[in-house]
């Protein structure tokens, strides 16, 4: 059994067969997760942009969008920037690869302000095995700024960042129906933690739409924290949003992939 078949069972077990009664050819909550998990799995292509928005009580929000095109096994592109560098530096990060090499920034490091001019250049060919594009987002990760981006880990399809976003989540059902953005989305919802070893710290919803994608992914933590004015304790909410506008198995642009050292 692949690992892709291990991840649906697990993910099959946090909804317990809960029954959906809307439509749309999954009958439960997981069964409708595993078609999406899949349908990203088999895609040749992916392109397209992703805009995280970060959010707190009393916070200007701050924003990090990503674009990115991969094409399997081991071309990629990756492209970050800040909507706020001094709150997020240095602002801008670059993935590439063109199947025989890949390329990322160092991570970040103050003490070094040229740091984010030097990358970091590796083979895709390591012991006779090509890596995958999954592969080669983990090892460039450090070098990101959105680092915990869920659409990502669900677009690139490895087995190990799948398995660490399902630990991340603690139960799982469908709720109602939402529109986003003008289009008609099953929502899945649960408790959410921030590592799988954790216990919960707040929710999450997947919208998903009628192509079995998902175009928004969101979190939402609560946690106390002390007024300095009134020394009393209160409560602030959090939340981080993914929106996306992919496109699967459509065309690419070759140039992109050009490894930039």
């Amino acid at each position: 059994m692949n690992a892709f078949a291990l991840l649906a069972i697990s993910v099959a077990s946090l909804s317990g067969g809960q029954q959906s009664q809307t439509s749309g050819g999954a009958n439960s909550a997981s069964e409708l997760l595993t078609l999406v998990l899949e349908r990203y799995y088999n895609a040749r292509t992916i392109s397209g942009t992703i805009v995280n928005t970060q959010s707190a009580d009393g916070v200007r929000p701050l924003t990090i969008s990503t674009s990115f095109q991969l094409r399997r096994p081991a071309h990629l592109f990756i492209q970050q920037s800040s909507s706020d560098s001094r709150r997020m530096p240095p602002g801008k990060w670059v993935v590439t690869s063109d199947g025989d090499e890949f390329s990322y920034s160092r991570p970040y490091n103050p003490s070094e302000p040229d740091n984010p001019l030097l990358r970091i250049v590796e083979k895709v060919i390591v012991r006779g095995e090509i890596l995958q594009v999954g592969e080669i987002l983990l090892a460039a990760r450090s070098g990101l700024g959105d680092r915990q981006c869920p659409i990502l880990d669900i677009a690139f399809s490895h087995p190990d960042a799948l398995k660490y976003l399902r630990g991340t989540w603690k139960s799982m059902t469908e709720g109602p129906e939402q529109l986003f953005k003008g289009q008609k989305c099953r929502v899945i919802e649960g408790q959410h933690a921030t590592n799988p070893a954790l216990l919960p710290t707040g929710t999450y919803k997947i919208f998903i739409n009628s192509n079995f994608e998902v175009v928004r992914y969101e979190i939402t933590e609560k946690f106390g924290a002390l007024d300095p004015e009134t020394k009393r304790q209160m409560e602030i909410s959090y939340t981080l949003a993914w929106d996306a506008n992919l496109t699967i198995n459509g065309p690419v642009q070759e140039k992109l992939f050009t490894v930039v050292k």
